[in-house]
Order: C-alpha cells, then sequence, then structure tokens
C-alpha cells in the first residue's frame, strides 16, 4: 500500500496545517467578542447618560430667566456635554483597529498561500515516487 492509497494521511497533512490557522483565528476573535460587547454596552450607556445630562441642561435654560454667569456656566457646561457626547459617538467598539486587522489579514492570507504551495508541492512529489 502507498502513501498515496492512504487518504487519511493527505487528511491528518491538511489538518495539522490547518489546524495553526484557525487557533489564530480564534485567538484574535475569541477575546474581541466579549470585550466589543463590553464596549457597545458602555457606548449606548454614557450615549443615554450623556442624553439625559443634555436635555436636563437644556430645560434649566429654557425653564427660568437666569442671571447671565448662570446661563454661560450653563451654556458651557452644555457644550462640555455635547463635546463628550461626540467624542462617545467617535469612539469604535471592536476592539482591534482597521489597521490591525488588515496586517493580521495580510500576514494570514501570506502564509495560507505559502503553506499550500509547500504542501501541493510535496503531495505532487509524493504522488510522483
Amino acid at each position: 500500500m502507498t502513501r498515496v492509497d492512504r487518504w487519511w494521511v493527505a487528511a491528518l497533512q491538511w489538518a495539522w496545517i490547518v489546524f495553526p490557522y484557525l487557533l489564530s483565528i480564534v485567538v484574535l476573535v475569541g477575546p474581541a467578542v466579549p470585550l466589543n460587547e463590553a464596549l457597545r454596552r458602555y457606548k449606548v450607556e454614557m450615549e443615554a447618560e450623556q442624553m439625559r445630562k443634555s436635555d436636563a441642561i437644556r430645560k434649566q435654560l429654557d425653564a427660568a430667566p437666569l442671571d447671565s454667569a448662570s446661563r454661560k456656566d450653563l451654556r458651557d457646561e452644555f457644550t462640555h456635554e455635547q463635546t463628550i457626547r461626540q467624542n462617545l459617538y467617535a469612539m469604535g467598539t471592536w476592539p482591534h483597529g482597521l489597521s490591525a486587522n488588515l496586517k493580521y489579514l495580510g500576514i494570514f492570507a501570506g502564509n495560507v498561500v505559502a503553506s499550500i504551495s509547500s504542501v501541493a508541492g510535496l503531495l505532487s512529489k509524493s504522488t510522483h515516487s
């Protein structure tokens, strides 16, 4: 019985090659998913809190006649709350940035292509021997 007749040997070789790639995806995505959920939940909670604060300030500005110093303080506080809301809006919830994802994808794809090329070359040599 030759090596070519043993399909399970080729399957084990491919599994051995694919296994590290699967692990690298698990290592990248595994911790990122719960972190993404926590960041998303934090962002939603903070946006709601900022909205409540802004609404309260707006009601104070509209409700009663205020002296100019109080009005200026409330407007400054309102501007500060709006700045915080803008920062929250810009906040990403995926822990890995686009740059890191693209680097990982490039390295991952390059290694997959190199591995497939090497294995294909080895398998074609073993089938011709």
